[in-house]
């Protein structure tokens, strides 16, 4: 064997191994993040009698209720579903030449709220392992800013219908911690209205509403669908297609109904990413790393924000809104950032 072949069988072995040890990386993810769907249905049957315990009170009082923990575990299968789609379609390397720049589809902003720096969202889109946790980055800030609070739910209402939110919602200081709040009555008594009239739309779509509704809603579905793929289609392994949209679709429906449940009741809900103040130092009382990676060091900068934190203001019995929790932290990851 001369010595040509011989360095080009080196070089397969080099890369077959490489290739074994990402696959099992990928099945030990894969094994960890069904355990938590595990520990997750579990909890899903405690928070489905607790809610429906709290919305026979809630009828009671005159407000659609919801408990902490059902939030929570709707959360969690959101967080879970996506992972599981980052991990199982995006995690193996890409056909596509090294990605360097910038991207200008509709949703690429998206991709640069992950982390300002150019440098730093190449590293991860280019590298199979670690890219995985800025595509559930990119999808969080999707998902939070394309349906949160615009009521897609509601078809042909849900404009006119977040136009006024938007209108008659308090002011807020961008640059305010997530804890304070100028006007706590005023907050209260908006919540209660915003809640109250997403219940009287509710109430009032018959069959055809919801069905026109429906339409609406699917042909809104298909062009997000188009507008995501468009930003991070090509990093999805090779002839990874079958079941990947269907994954997609589902995680836009769950999406969806947790708008709806958050609408409906009067609490306050927000969600929590580093730009928000951006202070890029890893925080333990606000932030969870990524599982796998190494605890951060002193003052360590994070570099992307791949689940946000979920902050919820007063109750759903419309008290008690000078008190604020943090119900979920922030899931980040420090990788490749000094």
């Amino acid at each position: 064997m001369d010595s040509a072949n011989a360095q080009r069988i080196d070089e397969l072995e080099i890369e077959l191994r490489k290739e074994r040890e990402l696959r099992e990386h990928v099945e030990e993810e894969l094994r960890e993040t069904q355990a938590e769907l595990d520990e997750i249905r579990r909890y899903w049957k405690q928070a489905t009698r607790e809610l429906d315990k709290l919305q026979r009170q809630g009828q009671q009082s005159g407000f659609y209720q919801i408990t902490d923990n059902y939030l929570i575990q709707l959360i969690n299968v959101l967080r879970y579903n996506i992972n599981n789609l980052a991990v199982q379609y995006f995690s193996e390397p890409s056909t596509i030449a090294e990605v360097h720049g910038e991207d200008t589809t509709p949703l690429s902003i998206y991709l640069r709220f992950a982390n300002p720096r150019t440098a730093i969202r190449d590293r991860f889109l280019n590298d199979a392992e670690h890219r995985p946790t800025i595509i559930k980055a990119f999808m969080w800030k999707v998902l939070v800013t394309e349906i949160y609070g615009k009521l897609r739910w509601a078809g042909r209402s849900s404009f006119s219908l977040w136009s006024l939110q938007d209108t008659l919602k308090p002011k807020k200081d961008a640059n305010a911690h997530w804890s304070t709040c100028a006007d706590t009555e005023a907050e209260r008594k908006y919540n209660i209205w915003r809640a109250t009239t997403v219940n009287h739309v509710l109430d009032a779509m018959d069959e055809q509403a919801k069905l026109k509704a429906d339409e609406k809603v699917q042909q809104w579905k298909r062009k997000l669908v188009e507008n995501i793929e468009a930003v991070i289609g090509a990093y999805r392994k090779p002839h990874a297609q079958e079941g990947y949209e269907q994954q997609l679709l589902e995680i836009l429906d769950e999406w969806l109904n947790l708008d709806k449940e958050i609408s409906r009741q009067t609490a306050s809900v927000e969600w929590l990413f580093q730009e928000r103040w951006f202070n890029p130092v890893f925080d333990p009382s606000t932030m969870v790393l990524e599982k796998g990676e190494a605890p951060p060091k002193e003052k360590q900068h994070i570099s992307l924000v791949t689940s946000p934190g979920v902050v919820k203001r007063g109750k759903s019995t419309g008290e008690d809104f000078e008190n604020v929790a943090l119900l979920l932290p922030m899931e980040v990851s420090c990788w490749n950032v000094a």
